[in-house]
């Protein structure tokens, strides 16, 4: 192996926590560096999780066990940086994530429409949570309170997909749930970081990829329509435009409605296989 690959390689087998440097970026973080690339700026990849508190609430100890949270998932002290031009994951080995607190008085505490609507907390919420990342520098997760009352707040979590997805958020809030009272989450035994499915990947990469590039030799390149031949919204968001129509029975008979449209693949990609590759996660879900 050379040099450079047995360094990440002997890094990457180090127990997370021991962790720090550049290693690979899995398969799901080149994608979404790319689409990050492509439209820097955008917020269709955040994976936000607001919360209503009621009662009272200890700042410090909020802030305190979010740092903790931090401390101990890899993923939250992960950024993703170019290096010859192709994305790597940055794990650090310490990394403050602030906890942001923004006063809020008449604010929504009793349903109603904020006294002040320049100073409504729900719109403020929603800013937040579309405020782009920086990829490179980080921190990819972002807390934000807004003190309503001194018994009433709101907090935001959001995340950039690079490093959660919907479960993951859950497992965090359930994690700051535990922690909270001043008790401990730890990690479960065999949980994977980003780091470690880079390197499960690593291990069989080289044969998916031949197996693609001996199956789509003979393959002329699909016509892809251009930008004024679809319907939609704006250019450069990820807004789409509606399609009506019946689904075939083969719905009602335990199918996905996800199912019908997987040929659409196949026409815009010219290939079976391609139609029939849709996105699995490894979860009983």
């Amino acid at each position: 192996l050379p040099g450079a690959k047995q360094g990440w390689l002997a890094r990457m087998t180090a127990p997370p926590g021991q962790r720090e440097g550049l290693f690979p970026a899995t398969a799901g973080q080149r994608s979404l560096w790319f689409l990050d690339q492509l439209a820097p700026g955008g917020s269709t990849y955040h994976m936000p999780a607001a919360l209503r508190l009621r009662g009272p609430l200890d700042l410090r100890a909020l802030a305190a066990a979010l740092q903790r949270l931090v401390d101990r998932h890899e993923a939250l002290r992960t950024t993703l940086v170019a290096v010859d031009g192709r994305p790597m994951q940055r794990v650090r080995a310490t990394l403050t994530v602030p906890l942001v607190v923004v006063d809020a008085p008449g604010g929504p505490a009793a349903g109603g429409p904020a006294a002040h609507p320049a100073r409504d907390p729900l719109a403020q919420l929603r800013a937040a949570a579309h405020a782009p990342f920086d990829l490179a520098t980080g921190p990819l997760i972002r807390t934000v309170v807004w003190r309503i009352a001194p018994d009433d707040h709101l907090l935001l979590l959001v995340a950039h997909h690079t490093i959660a997805d919907g479960w993951s958020v859950a497992v965090l809030l359930s994690d700051l749930a535990a922690e909270l009272p001043g008790g401990s989450a730890p990690e479960p035994p065999g949980t994977l970081h980003p780091v470690d499915l880079a390197l499960r990947e690593s291990d069989d990469w080289e044969e998916r990829i031949g197996f693609w590039l001996a199956h789509v030799a003979d393959s002329s390149p699909p016509r892809l329509p251009g930008r004024g031949e679809l319907e939609g919204g704006p250019a450069g968001t990820a807004t789409g435009g509606p399609a009506r129509g019946p689904l075939p029975p083969a719905v009602g008979a335990g199918a996905l409605p996800f199912s019908p449209m997987l040929p659409s693949g196949e026409v815009l990609g010219g290939r079976t296989e391609a139609a029939g590759a849709s996105k699995k996660t490894d979860k009983n879900r």
